[in-house]
């Protein structure tokens, strides 16, 4: 089966989701 095209777009949200953590995370301690 081909997982590609569906696995492509959770990375990009996870990867998402990590970046506005990680934003937050600099926010909450500045």
């Amino acid at each position: 089966p081909c997982v590609l095209p569906r696995a492509v777009p959770i990375v990009e949200a996870m990867m998402a989701l990590v970046l506005v953590d990680h934003c937050l995370r600099q926010q909450a301690r500045g």
